[in-house]
């Protein structure tokens, strides 16, 4: 028989998956750009790219999957901690990722772009090398918050399961 909420919970995982999948190659890339920086602006492109067409749909889609799922499998969201702590630590991450780190990371391009044109000088490739350590920092804030939020949503503390009386 056919649930609502396997489908809700197989979209809340899919979009998860692709979300927070790639954010793990955005380091390697600032790594490879460190290493060989006459490709960063391919490297900051390609970053910007995937977080634009893949990851921010995809973090904004998991929310809207979980909350199918929490009204179909009729969780109580305001009595569950685990569940209004993940949320609040996704909020802080997507905030951040959305909002600061994203606009970081154009900042970066367009300073890039503005040399290949033969904008700028010495100061320009130390503001770029200082928005990449801002852009390194957000992005170990956001994968802290991102795992706190899969630990919670896997263990669950504090939750009833099967055959539990004593919740």
């Amino acid at each position: 028989m056919f649930e609502w909420s396997t489908l809700w919970l197989i979209l809340h995982i899919l979009a998860v998956i692709v979300a927070w999948g790639p954010t793990f190659v955005f380091g390697i890339i600032g790594a490879a750009i460190q290493k060989d920086p006459q490709h960063a602006l391919f490297g900051v492109r390609l970053s910007n790219t995937i977080e634009k067409r893949l990851v921010i749909p995809a973090f904004t889609l998991a929310p809207l999957f979980g909350a199918a799922l929490i009204f179909t499998r009729r969780y109580e969201f305001w009595k569950s901690t685990w569940l209004l702590a993940a949320t609040g630590l996704f909020l802080v991450a997507y905030t951040i990722g959305v909002g600061p780190s994203r606009i970081n990371g154009h900042r970066i391009q367009e300073k890039l772009e503005g040399m290949m044109e033969g904008k700028g000088g010495p100061e320009t490739i130390a503001e770029v090398q200082a928005m990449g350590k801002r852009s390194q920092m957000l992005g170990i804030a956001m994968a802290v918050l991102t795992l706190g939020v899969l630990v919670l949503m896997i263990w669950k503390p504090g939750s009833c399961f099967v055959g539990q009386t004593n919740c």
